[in-house]
């Protein structure tokens, strides 16, 4: 029988839980005896198939965080010594792809990369450390799986990787699943958005322009799905407050199911400053909601324009392939990117031809991220590491 063993700090809420807990279904449909080994099983909030092992070690700060990852380092090792060589080794999330290729055993092992902000260069001590242990990262595995094909060729052109290890893997939807659009319940034109609170997802920008549209009598509303923690929370609820957004904008907070409120709506919008491959933006377009995003790096240009030059500015905004874009926010002023996503929102209220057939050109792009061939993209990269050990 094929066996995987997916490893990942925790199944708490979040974005890389929720592809493991999918996955875990999904290779087990493919006739996979699925483990999964997670740092700290308290608070699981996704579902799962198969083994469940946890090696007891949630995550530390200062001195003990170094501590832990030798700790980590022990027991998923040990762990590891108890599975056949066949057996692929499969993390998700910087601290967990660092202990995976720590103890690297006679199995496979293949690392997830996520997200564009941990890979982007700064100029500080700490910063050089993280690229450091990265490229420690890539050196010591098999395989790299990126989920978008800018994370990709920035790993291959910064990381400098000599031979041919990284792959593009989008993650994949249930696309089977397909929600009729429902009746709109919204008394007001109704944005939506989900994910975190955290900075990335550049929430300020965003309220900052619903003040704007409401100062130009603009009747829309907001909706937010997600949340974040204390301070975060604070943070947002103090800005909604200090905009006098009260009655523009609501934090609904975290929907396992966010179907309904997603198909209720009539656009949404993505605002980050950084992604990998924006999860929620095709879950949206899937319920045929038509997009308003930032072009950050790296996964929407690919979605919604694909034909678009990586790196290309954009001029206020542009009426991509499958959304509207506006030019990444770390190109410009704050002003500049409050003021092009304020147009193109302003857009989308003011055009119901447009907005009508970027709904049916959503809906038509998100079929092409389906979970079958999510699978067996993964199969075919499974299949060359066991031909290439063969060897």
């Amino acid at each position: 029988m094929k066996e995987i063993c997916l490893i990942i700090p925790s199944l708490r809420k979040g974005g890389a839980e929720r592809v493991v807990s999918r996955l875990s279904y999904l290779f087990s449909q493919k006739g996979y005896k699925v483990n999964i080994c997670l740092f700290d099983d308290n608070n699981i909030d996704y579902p799962y198939e198969g083994e469940l092992f946890s090696i007891n070690s949630p995550s530390k700060k200062g001195i003990f965080k170094a501590l832990n990852i030798l700790l980590r380092t022990y027991r998923l090792n040990k762990y590891k010594n108890e599975f056949k060589p066949n057996v692929i080794m499969y993390s998700f999330g910087n601290s967990a792809n660092l202990i995976n290729v720590l103890t690297t055993n006679k199995q496979k092992t293949i690392i997830s990369i996520r997200g564009f902000g941990n890979l982007n260069k700064k100029n500080n001590l700490v910063h050089f450390f993280h690229i450091w242990i990265l490229k420690y990262i890539f050196f010591r595995s098999n395989a790299i799986l990126s989920v978008s094909k800018d994370l990709t060729h920035y790993i291959n052109i910064n990381h400098k990787l000599t031979i041919k290890k990284t792959y593009t893997i989008p993650n994949g939807y249930d696309i089977n699943n397909k929600l009729i659009k429902q009746e709109r319940t919204n008394d007001k034109f109704t944005f939506v958005t989900m994910g975190s609170y955290r900075p990335e997802k550049n929430y300020n920008t965003l309220l900052e322009v619903m003040k704007l549209l409401k100062a130009n009598q603009i009747d829309c509303k907001l909706i937010i799905l997600g949340k974040g923690d204390d301070y975060q929370t604070y943070n947002i609820r103090n800005q909604i407050s200090r905009l006098g957004l009260e009655n523009s904008v609501e934090l609904v907070g975290y929907h396992s199911n966010p179907e309904k409120l997603l198909s209720t709506s009539d656009c949404y919008v993505l605002s980050s400053i950084s992604e990998g491959f924006p999860n929620a933006l095709v879950e949206a377009m899937n319920c045929k909601l038509p997009i308003v995003s930032t072009n950050c790096k790296t996964g929407p240009r690919e979605i919604l324009d694909p034909k678009l030059k990586y790196n290309k500015k954009i001029h206020k905004f542009k009426k991509g392939a499958y959304g509207i874009l506006v030019d990444d926010p770390n190109n410009n002023p704050k002003l500049e990117n409050i003021n092009n996503l304020y147009l193109a929102m302003k857009y989308m209220i003011e055009n119901d031809e447009d907005r009508s057939i970027y709904s049916a050109l959503a809906f038509e792009r998100a079929q092409y991220y389906s979970f079958e061939k999510w699978i067996d993209s993964h199969e075919i990269i499974f299949n060359e590491l066991k031909g290439a050990s063969n060897e």
